[in-house]
């Protein structure tokens, strides 16, 4: 509209109708007074390095996906400095081409899903790769359908439950990703012409925001949130400073 444009997509209001509220939900968000001082570092993975990435898990994992690769390699490093033996990662999934019908991108709403990934130990890049994309590969049309069900409020209870189960549990490595590739986040221009860089203005402990990067065409920039010391650490990982750029 900035622009002049006369042909806009149209935002599409339905979550609603498909996934109806519930009121009340029946729990309370409980604020977070943490006094951790939070530190947020860009990790660049090139489309060369990604190949490299690909390479290296070999026959580990069929036909891996530059964000399986990217996040297998953050949540290893992660594991890595943390001490701990337990790790456990959740990866936002978009459920809008999941659903049956498929739902349009202009259907706004909350319409994604919390895949979850567990490990002990820290172990090879293509068994992450493994553990990840049988996670996300939980959240298809038949748990969908049970989402739509009158069972949909207990299992959306029963998964915010096991979130803060596992925030709060010292002794395991929680990490939190989310991935922006694809979007075409660097197409948005409001009237002043295509951004020169694009970021989160979240800040949540072990959070990594992944996305397409400017500066490499196929490379993925990870955006990830720690605590001062646990960075200090991460960002000093033999194996990440092999594949990353600053």
């Amino acid at each position: 509209m900035a622009r002049g444009e006369t042909s806009l997509a149209s935002p599409i209001f339905i979550s609603s109708s498909i996934f109806p509220p519930r009121d009340p939900l029946g729990f309370k968000q409980t604020p977070d007074t943490s006094q951790e001082r939070l530190i947020t570092r860009r990790f660049c993975f090139t489309s060369s390095t990604i190949a490299a990435l690909k390479a290296e898990v070999g026959t580990c994992a069929v036909h891996p996906t530059r964000v399986e690769l990217v996040t297998a390699v953050i949540w290893k490093c992660a594991m890595a400095q943390s001490g701990l033996d337990k790790s456990t990662v959740t990866h936002a999934v978009n459920v809008r081409g999941k659903m049956n019908p498929p739902l349009p991108e202009t259907a706004l709403g909350n319409i994604f899903r919390q895949a979850y990934a567990y490990m002990n130990g820290v172990v090879e890049l293509g068994r992450l790769v493994g553990e990840l994309r049988e996670g996300i590969g939980k959240i298809g049309s038949e748990y969908l359908m049970k989402l739509q069900s009158e069972d949909a409020y207990e299992m959306i209870m029963n998964n915010i439950k096991k979130v803060g189960e596992l925030v709060s549990n010292k002794e395991v490595l929680f990490l939190r990703f989310t991935s922006w590739c694809k979007f075409p986040i660097f197409e948005a221009d409001f009237g002043w012409g295509k951004p020169i860089g694009v970021s989160s203005g979240s800040a949540i402990k072990n959070y990594v925001m992944l996305m397409d990067s400017m500066c490499s065409d196929g490379g993925i920039e990870a955006w990830v949130t720690m605590d001062e010391e646990s960075m200090m650490k991460f960002e000093q990982d033999p194996l990440l400073l092999s594949f990353v750029s600053s």
